[in-house]
C-alpha cells in the first residue's frame, strides 16, 4: 500500500508527503543456502518521504527528506551454512534516512549547471558478526551494536556543467563525489573504500543528413585527471592463533580512458 498528499503552493512551488509499505520474499538462493534449522523471513520496508519542489524559468530546485525503516532486512553477517557457504540472515532493525537536494541553473541559452547532493545515515541496529575461528573450527559471535550498511556512503554528490557553443554541439563537464563506503557490515575502518572525486568530459556533435533523421557522434573521456580510486571490494574476517585477522581485496578503476560512439537515428 502507498498513500500521499500533493499540494500546489503556487505556480512555481509544490510540496508532497507520502508513506509506503513494501514487502519482499527471500530469493530462491536464500532458501537454498540456509541450513534446515534457519529459514529466512520476508523483508518489510516502511518508507516515509516529504519534499518541496520549485520550478522557475532560470532556476529549479527540489529537496526530499526520507526515512526507510526495515524489518528483517536480509544482509551478510559472515554466517556460513553446514558446507561453508555464506548465507544471508535477517536483521531485526535497520534503516536509511537522509535528505536529497537537486538543482538546475540556466545561466543563459548556451550554459547551464545541474547539481545534486545526498546526505544520509544507513545503519544496522544491534549487528552481530560471525567470524570463522580457525583455531577451533567453528564460528565466534562478535556483538558490534550499531554499524553502517555496507556499500552505503553517507555523502553522494554530482555536478554537470553543460555548454552548447553551437546548436548541434554539446560539451558537458561531469563531476562525481562518493564518500567513504564499508565493504562489509562491521564498520571497521580497514574494511572500507576511501572517498573519491572524479571528473568526466563528454562531447557530442549532432548532424541531420538528408537520407536519415540524425547522426550523433559522442566522445566520453572518463577519469579526466587519472584519479586513483576503487569502487568495490571484499573482506574476509577470521581468527587465527587467537588473533582476529582479515583478508581483503579491492577493485581499482582505470586511469584516464575514452569511449567514442556513433548513434544513427533512421
Amino acid at each position: 500500500p502507498k498513500a500521499g498528499i500533493f499540494y500546489q503552493i503556487n505556480r512555481s512551488d509544490k510540496a508532497y508527503v507520502s508513506i509506503a509499505i513494501a514487502n519482499r520474499e527471500p530469493s530462491r538462493g536464500n532458501y537454498r543456502d540456509a541450513d534446515s534449522d534457519y529459514q529466512p523471513k520476508a523483508e518489510r520496508l516502511y518508507d516515509f518521504e516529504m519534499g518541496l519542489h520549485h520550478q522557475g524559468t532560470t532556476f529549479s530546485a527540489s529537496a526530499n527528506i526520507y526515512l526507510m525503516n526495515y524489518k528483517n532486512q536480509l544482509l551478510a553477517t559472515g554466517k556460513i551454512n553446514n558446507v561453508g557457504d555464506p548465507i544471508m540472515m535477517n536483521i531485526d532493525k535497520s534503516y536509511r534516512a537522509g535528505i536529497e537536494i537537486s538543482s538546475l541553473l540556466k545561466l543563459n541559452e548556451k550554459l547551464s549547471w545541474t547539481a545534486n547532493f545526498t546526505l544520509s545515515r544507513n545503519k544496522i541496529k544491534n549487528f552481530i558478526q560471525y567470524i570463522d575461528d580457525w583455531d577451533n573450527w567453528n564460528q565466534q559471535e562478535n556483538v558490534l551494536g550499531e554499524t553502517n550498511i555496507l556499500l552505503s556512503p553517507n555523502q553522494i554528490g554530482s555536478s554537470t556543467i553543460q555548454y552548447s557553443p553551437l546548436n548541434n554541439i554539446n560539451i558537458s563537464f561531469i563531476s562525481k563525489y562518493v564518500g567513504r563506503q564499508f565493504i562489509d557490515n562491521t564498520s571497521n575502518i580497514y574494511n572500507s573504500i576511501d572517498s573519491y572525486f572524479v571528473n568526466d568530459l563528454n562531447i557530442s556533435y549532432l548532424i541531420h543528413p538528408n537520407a536519415i533523421k540524425s547522426i550523433e557522434f559522442n566522445l566520453l573521456i572518463s577519469n579526466l585527471f587519472s584519479e586513483k580510486y576503487e569502487t568495490y571490494g571484499w573482506a574476509y574476517n577470521y581468527i587465527y592463533e587467537g588473533n582476529q585477522k582479515v583478508m581483503d581485496g579491492y577493485f581499482p578503476m582505470a586511469p584516464i580512458n575514452f569511449i567514442l560512439g556513433i548513434n544513427v537515428n533512421f
